[in-house]
């Protein structure tokens, strides 16, 4: 395989794959809040050197000033647009010769690894071989606070038991209540222990739901929860490494079995 890579733009997603016409393992990758396609360049060009090909999505929350309100209904709005948009782009997937549509995986960091808990946790089957979220969680009810912390007037207009009543709501309707659909999908967490904008603890109640569910389905070797201590909600390059040696780990290994 050539040593030349390639990025190939379109308006919703931006392909890095080797200089080559075989079909390759597929990555789709989800950036987060404010990130475009090519924010993920130098993780999405490590993917392509170790032999996958990844689609970079842009995301419906690349330019989104309105996430400058609190409102909590324009975070499911668009989620709901990323669903739209990745099932129209596995359809151009599946019928490209380029990419092997029987090895997916789905990675995402931040907002983008939200949205990989939402895909895994959707009742209908998905077709992803692998998943790692990277500074995100699938316990949805730390938000309101965070919310708090960027708009401290709200402090003032917000009763404890109201906020109380908003963290159960969001808790009973992210993907952490329905744990038991994401067994047996190889999952890959990685978090951080000093993440200003993510409480380690939401991501270790994530962790805690669904290490029972992966061990009742005889796969608990298939969830992987790591913190990267002294970092902050930055995808460094350690956690690229990571990330791309275990796509190489579930590809080599239990992928091609």
């Amino acid at each position: 395989m050539s040593d030349t890579l390639h990025i190939l733009p379109s308006d919703t997603y931006f392909r890095y794959r080797p200089d080559t016409d075989e079909a390759l393992p597929t990555v789709v990758h989800v950036p987060g809040f404010n990130e475009d396609a090519l924010s993920p360049a130098p993780f999405a060009l490590r993917l392509a050197r170790a032999g996958f090909q990844c689609v970079a999505l842009n995301p419906p929350w690349r330019d989104t000033p309105d996430l400058n309100s609190p409102s909590p209904a324009i975070l499911f709005d668009l989620l709901t647009e990323g669903d739209v948009l990745l099932r129209a782009v596995l359809e151009e997937l599946r019928a490209d010769p380029g990419t092997q549509s029987d090895w997916l995986a789905l990675t995402g960091v931040s907002l983008g690894g939200m949205f990989v808990a939402r895909t895994l946790a959707h009742e209908e089957p998905h077709p992803f071989r692998a998943a790692a979220m990277v500074l995100s969680t699938g316990d949805w009810s730390f938000m309101p606070r965070t919310t708090l912390d960027a708009f401290p007037d709200l402090r003032a207009v917000i009763p404890p038991a109201t906020l109380l009543m908003i963290e159960e709501t969001l808790r009973a309707t992210s993907p952490i209540a329905t744990p038991q659909r994401f067994p047996p999908t190889p999952l890959l967490l990685i978090n951080a222990d000093r993440d200003p904008r993510l409480p380690l603890a939401a991501a270790q109640r994530f962790y805690d739901a669904l290490r029972p569910v992966y061990d009742a389905a005889g796969v608990a070797e298939a969830l992987h929860f790591d913190v990267h201590q002294g970092e902050r909600h930055e995808f460094r390059r350690a956690m690229q490494r990571q990330v791309r040696e275990w796509l190489v780990g579930e590809w080599r290994g239990r992928g091609q079995g």
